[in-house]
């Protein structure tokens, strides 16, 4: 059911313009309209980047989970959350323990699928990384970038000017969009 209340979504073709059945893959780009938990478009213009981009507009995609009788229907739940997660939250699924020095930057996201998850966050932050493979930390409303420009492909590195940032620093609370950098005003 939940896929099938995506396919009717009018944001939702697919890169060939067809359904699910054809490629499933949400739209990464950051002037169309995405689905969020509650069935309200969200409208991804606000967040500047495209995937692999040093940006939010890049990175935050929607997790959309179903499991009757774990997962409450509708709800909705905005921790910091990655891709290496499911490994631990299927170890823990299942039962079974990860072998020593495996998955260790996976958490197991469980709590927060099935709604018990109380306290501070499982995730405390996340490294992604942009085309080139540079690390950008996002951690709470932060996104912190030791390097100048978008990262994506195509595009050369910007090169600090005297006086400059070195780097990027965004409040992803009071300026989604990525505008105004906070480098040199919150050295610390």
């Amino acid at each position: 059911p939940t896929l099938d209340a995506v396919d009717a979504h009018p944001w939702y073709r697919g890169p060939y313009g067809g359904d699910r059945t054809e490629y499933a893959e949400y739209p990464s780009h950051a002037n169309e309209t995405h689905l969020n938990g509650q069935g309200v478009g969200l409208d991804k213009r606000a967040l500047r980047g495209m995937k692999s981009f040093v940006y939010e507009g890049g990175h935050r995609v929607p997790f959309i989970a179903s499991w009757p009788g774990h997962i409450k229907p509708n709800s909705v739940d905005n921790h910091l959350i990655v891709l290496e997660d499911l490994m631990a939250t299927f170890a823990a699924i299942l039962g079974v323990a990860l072998p020593p020095q495996s998955a260790e930057d996976s958490y197991n996201i469980l709590p927060y699928l099935e709604g018990t998850h109380s306290g501070p966050p499982i995730r405390e932050y996340a490294v992604l990384s942009t085309f080139f493979g540079q690390p950008v930390l996002r951690k709470g409303k932060w996104v912190l970038a030791f390097h100048l420009g978008s990262s994506e492909q195509f595009t050369k590195e910007l090169e600090p000017e005297p006086g400059g940032p070195k780097g990027q620093l965004y409040d992803l609370e009071a300026d989604p969009g990525q505008t105004t950098n906070l480098w040199l005003k919150k050295p610390e």
